[in-house]
């Protein structure tokens, strides 16, 4: 899926990554994306193609995953006029929620919310981000900058 995007990476002369990722979340897989063709991907898995093992090239330099997806499994059910939760379809064969120590993701929202974004001014959470980023990249780790993106999407809420 992605051997294009690593060979690219190969060639280059880089230390790190970052993959910002903007689509729909799955309304009936826990963990998965809808891609452009209406496919689904599982997110642990597209983070595992960059794993040390098989893109050792990578091994031990930071890659970051942006998120902008709902993590929501609701659905608005007609006949109660209510939203209601789906049943999930939870692949036996999955690993559990990839844990690599070189990697960071960052996800727009918490599981089981949806994640905004506004027709004209964009995603809360993306903008945040970009802010948070262009003020303090110089001078917070990736942790710190995250803190400081949830902060301000806190603070521009309540106004």
């Amino acid at each position: 899926m992605f051997d294009s995007f690593k060979a690219g990476l190969e060639k280059t002369k880089v230390d790190s990554f970052i993959i910002v990722v903007g689509t729909h979340g799955s309304s009936t897989k826990k963990n998965h994306l809808v891609m452009c063709d209406s496919k689904e991907v599982d997110l642990d898995l597209l983070i595992n193609e960059f794993s040390n093992t098989k893109f050792p090239i990578f091994e031990n330099k930071p890659k970051v995953f942006i998120v902008q997806a709902c993590r929501s499994q609701k659905t608005f059910d007609p006949l109660k006029k209510e939203w209601v939760d789906k049943e999930l379809s939870i692949d036996s064969n999955h690993p559990a929620t990839v844990k690599l120590p070189d990697v960071y993701v960052s996800h727009s929202t918490v599981p089981f919310a949806y994640a905004y974004r506004n027709p004209v001014t964009g995603s809360p959470f993306i903008n945040c981000l970009i802010t948070t980023f262009r003020q303090h990249a110089h001078d917070h780790d990736i942790h710190g900058l995250q803190t400081k993106v949830r902060n301000l999407i806190i603070l521009s809420s309540v106004e």
